[in-house]
């Protein structure tokens, strides 16, 4: 995964981890987490400022498509091809 400044485009860093496609992304409301969703049935949650993987979430037995932060960040939510949707502390 790649992120880009968006006002000039130049490419900030590259994120790795992941084994195969990603599906879902989304930024916390406060900026500081990322999380993204991959066909390898993992969620990753990444510090943008450093590119860090913070941690990796498991539990989903198909890709999650789809992540959310809750308002509060207190709660991420994916919900994948498993027909399931996750909420993680």
């Amino acid at each position: 995964m790649r992120l880009w400044e968006v006002a000039t485009w130049a490419e900030v860093r590259t994120l790795t981890g992941h084994t195969e496609r990603l599906f879902g992304v989304a930024f916390s409301p406060d900026g500081t987490l990322l999380a993204s969703g991959g066909a390898d049935a993992t969620v990753r949650l990444w510090e943008v400022a450093t590119g860090a993987e913070v941690r990796t979430l498991t539990g989903q037995t198909e890709a999650p498509f789809g992540v959310a932060f809750s308002p509060d960040e207190t709660l991420l939510a994916s919900g994948g091809d498993d027909a399931t949707v996750r909420l993680w502390n």
